[in-house]
């Protein structure tokens, strides 16, 4: 790599943001918050924010990706209280498959994409404007747009496509 270049990298990165979202994908539903860190600490103060909009008595199946502090011992404490509670961590490679992800890809390409933002609270301020804005003008229920039928029949081409380059 040419020195003149590396020069052009020299400057600390910005500060970072995560958003952790929950997407209810019976209602189209969408909550986000937006934290500095990652830590056992915000994520109990998100699943606080999650529980306020759902009753007690219904059935809950979070998908996570596979960010540790999900599993800490803080954790698993609080959710003994919630018995109707069922964590499922997808696999790295299958994020796709978590309805969340798919929201925070639009929100990315609808609001996020090509912004410029003078500071890290105006982005959080942008991407908390989304959701609210989606919230207003209506969710939509998730509806899968391929039947299972469908999928099983692009798995069986991949394999096969991956049968014939191995041999």
């Amino acid at each position: 790599m040419d020195r003149d270049v590396v020069g052009l990298f020299a400057d600390p990165p910005a500060r970072t943001a995560w958003l952790m979202a929950a997407y209810d994908v019976a209602t189209g539903e969408a909550v986000g918050q937006m934290v500095e860190r990652r830590r056992t600490e915000e994520f109990l103060a998100f699943l606080d924010q999650v529980c306020e909009g759902i009753s007690p008595e219904t059935p809950v199946h979070a998908i996570l990706d596979k960010v540790s502090s999900y599993k800490s011992a803080e954790v698993k404490e609080r959710l003994k209280g919630l018995t109707d509670w069922s964590l499922k961590f997808t696999p790295a490679s299958a994020s796709r498959n978590n309805a969340a992800v798919d929201f925070l890809s639009k929100l990315s390409r609808h609001r996020l994409k090509q912004a410029v933002f003078d500071s890290l609270a105006e982005c959080a301020a942008a991407v908390e404007g989304c959701i609210e804005h989606r919230r207003a003008t209506g969710a939509r229920q998730f509806r899968w747009s391929r039947t299972p039928e469908d999928l099983a029949d692009a798995w069986e081409k991949r394999h096969q496509k991956l049968q014939e380059l191995a041999s």
